[in-house]
């Protein structure tokens, strides 16, 4: 019972410290949906990966451990992610990547996938460990 209670001081210190960070200033030109699902995406990955940094970059938003494992560029309908794996070395069972590493793009990596809803957090999860993994 304690550690739900420190749990929910836990969460509420980690929202409001997100309030006032920058990569959420970042958002304030996009949907209010949007916004939500990046939010509880930081969320995610904060709680998992404590050592992470964020760095708003002018196109995307940067989640880093020693060098950047997901870029994520917000669009009007989805946020656009980028992990950095070289080609060939992601295990994605599910086929929700793309291999973009003959595309032109912004971010960091050899592969990109779409969130544009909250349940698609959970469905990606796995790739962005592989990426973190690397990259820690």
């Amino acid at each position: 019972m304690a550690l739900t209670e420190e749990m929910k001081k836990w969460n509420q210190r980690l929202e409001e410290e997100m309030k006032k960070t920058q990569d959420i200033k970042y958002l304030d030109s996009f949907p209010k949906e949007i916004q939500k699902i990046y939010i509880e995406l930081r969320r995610v990955i904060l709680s998992l990966y404590t050592n992470t940094q964020i760095i708003p970059k002018k196109n995307y938003i940067s989640f880093k451990a020693k060098t950047n494992f997901l870029d994520v560029q917000p669009q009007s309908r989805l946020l656009k992610c980028v992990i950095n794996i070289k080609s060939g070395k992601l295990r994605d069972s599910k086929k929700i990547s793309r291999d973009i590493s003959k595309l032109g793009h912004f971010g960091s990596g050899d592969y990109d996938f779409s969130i544009s809803s909250l349940e698609d957090i959970q469905r990606v999860l796995d790739l962005i460990e592989q990426s973190y993994k690397i990259n820690s």
